[in-house]
């Protein structure tokens, strides 16, 4: 086929989502775990922007490779971390 289609909703739209349900869990303060790429550093950097925007705080940014992520997340006071990566990255590091 000539033409590739996106089957995933763009990271704005997803990126939204999450905005809105952690602020209707009134949710404002939260870690951020992302991958290394393009899509995790763009995800990162808008996820931040639009949190700001709606009075969110984004305490703590950490790449998904860091070795030590689990204590840094463990010792933070934040109960809910985001992940912009996809699952066999999370699976390959972590479980």
């Amino acid at each position: 086929y000539p033409t590739l289609y996106r089957t995933s909703a763009n990271i704005e739209h997803n990126i939204m989502t999450i905005i809105r349900l952690l602020r209707h869990l009134n949710i404002l303060y939260v870690q951020s775990v992302n991958a290394m790429d393009s899509y995790g550093k763009v995800a990162l950097d808008m996820f931040k922007e639009k949190a700001q925007e709606f009075g969110i705080c984004v305490l703590e940014s950490y790449s998904i490779d860091d070795t030590a992520l689990i204590m840094k997340l463990s010792a933070s006071s934040t109960q809910v971390a985001i992940i912009f990566g996809d699952e066999k990255q999370v699976r390959l590091n972590y479980l």
